[in-house]
């Protein structure tokens, strides 16, 4: 997945600044596709917050947050909210 790569490539010895742009010009292309979706990409994308995968959350969320409905975010807001992953202590609610 294009996410996974990105993520490695950011911290890889191998890999070069170049390596990292195209990344991100495909991660742009594909967040481009999935917001032509318009109104169709909340129900497509949410449901993919149940996922275990990191980038498959990431995924799903990056472009909602990028669509400009506030509906949109809100769904990302609370996926986040309401997850039982692990928790940084600083973020912990009592």
């Amino acid at each position: 997945m294009l996410v996974a790569r990105r993520r490695a490539t950011v911290v890889s010895e191998k890999l070069n600044l170049r390596h990292l742009t195209q990344l991100n010009e495909r991660v742009e292309a594909h967040t481009q596709g999935l917001l032509a979706a318009g109104e169709a990409l909340a129900p497509f994308a949410a449901p993919r917050f149940a996922q275990a995968d990191r980038d498959v959350v990431f995924a799903a969320a990056y472009p909602l947050i990028r669509s400009g409905q506030p509906g949109d975010a809100r769904l990302v807001l609370d996926a986040f909210r309401d997850a039982k992953g692990l928790r940084w202590p600083a973020c912990a609610t009592p």
